[in-house]
């Protein structure tokens, strides 16, 4: 079993830890390498302990951490993924598509899910996610913008109420 908990100041490590092992997985698409000291750099994590309009959740199996979510609010009811990471053995699980369903349940409103162009495995596990959670009732269109790649688009209540 799962569960995911909105990180507080005093879990900030165990995501800073993760995030290590996401941006060598990333670093495949994005080409970067670590720092001179052998870490990769991630300059908008510190943020997400100190505004408002951000939400680091970390995803526990048997309360040991499995992977992490980065939620930004970006309008009122609107919010993207900004990053997600499973680590590698829990990834044939269910666990991101557990997780990122239980995510899209904790913030009702309209939802935008990018992808970088070069990381077909992430457009894969996205697209079935979001499939299955919308029943196949969102978007999908290209971003000129920064990630350039796939955008979906969708949302998880009727807004017009």
């Amino acid at each position: 079993m799962i569960y995911i908990n909105l990180s507080k100041k005093n879990t900030k490590k165990i995501i800073s830890n993760l995030m290590q092992l996401y941006l060598h997985d990333m670093s495949e698409f994005t080409n970067e390498a670590p720092n001179e000291s052998g870490l990769y750099v991630s300059k908008y994590l510190d943020l997400y302990w100190t505004d408002s309009d951000r939400f680091p959740y970390i995803i526990l199996e048997n309360q040991k951490p499995i992977g992490f979510a980065l939620v930004r609010e970006l309008d009122l009811n609107s919010f993207s993924i900004a990053e997600f990471f499973i680590i590698k053995h829990a990834r044939s699980k269910g666990y991101g598509i557990t997780a990122a369903k239980e995510i899209f349940n904790k913030h009702d409103g309209l939802w935008h899910v990018a992808q970088i162009e070069e990381n077909i495995p992430a457009q894969r596990f996205w697209r079935k996610v979001i499939s299955s959670y919308t029943n196949g009732d969102y978007e999908e269109k290209w971003s000129g913008s920064s990630p350039k790649g796939p955008l979906q688009t969708f949302k998880t209540k009727d807004l017009t109420n």
